[in-house]
């Protein structure tokens, strides 16, 4: 199996064949005429951009190529500062950033920004520089499923398909057969930080999050074949 990843247009490919991600599927549903999961109608472009630059700055200081001060003086100063402080808290360490997973039963996509360790514990964890939403329980589910149920992990190259994607590695995924705990950081502009578990007193780990994940792909799949 060749996974591919083209991050300028945000599309999977497994053997050449576009493969939903997280958020795609999540966007796709509406009940009463409301979005269901995420509503991007509140969401501003600054944001998004907001997002991504931290994304970037964060994989830097995980893969250890760079550390919070070099980023004194930066637009996002104030979320690499808070990033430095929850790592000084907790010990906290990347074990993998940025990495590539795909379910092969529920066919699906995503990138998790990070596997890491805090008091000797494997972490799924995702980076959010915006305010918490429910949603986010059902995306570190997705990508704790995906962890979960498949034997490998993957990790983009620098190899190209000649179409601006990316080709993927596969590498052997130790933590394969394991429901691993699942954490959301928040990064704030006044450089504090929230690391947490559940939304809004909810656990990540309640069951209706998975479960809902789960439906929510066969409800897909269930519209792709109509």
């Amino acid at each position: 199996m060749i996974l591919s990843f083209d991050p300028a247009a945000h599309i999977y490919r497994v053997d050449g064949r576009v493969v939903d991600s997280v958020s795609q599927i999540a966007q796709g549903f509406q009940y009463k005429n409301e979005p269901l999961f995420i509503d991007t109608r509140w969401y501003k472009a600054s944001g998004t951009n907001r997002g991504s630059s931290v994304h970037e700055q964060v994989e830097m200081i995980n893969l250890g190529v760079l550390s919070p001060r070099d980023f004194a003086g930066s637009a996002h100063e104030s979320y690499i500062n808070a990033y430095g402080s929850f790592l000084a808290d907790t010990g906290f360490k990347a074990e993998f950033a940025e990495i590539l997973v795909y379910h092969p039963q529920l066919d699906f996509c995503g990138t998790v920004d990070a596997i890491g360790k805090r008091d000797g514990m494997d972490l799924v964890t995702d980076l959010k520089t915006g305010s918490p939403e429910r949603w986010h329980a059902l995306q570190v589910n997705a990508y704790r499923l995906a962890i979960r149920d498949n034997p490998y992990l993957y990790r983009l190259t620098e190899h190209t398909d000649g179409n601006g994607a990316f080709i993927c590695e596969a590498f052997a995924n130790p933590y394969f057969g394991k429901s691993l705990p699942m954490r959301v950081l928040y990064l704030r502009k006044t450089g504090r930080y929230a690391f947490v578990s559940d939304h809004k007193g909810e656990s990540f780990d309640s069951p209706t999050f998975e479960a809902t994940w789960i439906g929510a792909t066969y409800l897909r799949n269930w519209r792709n074949a109509a």
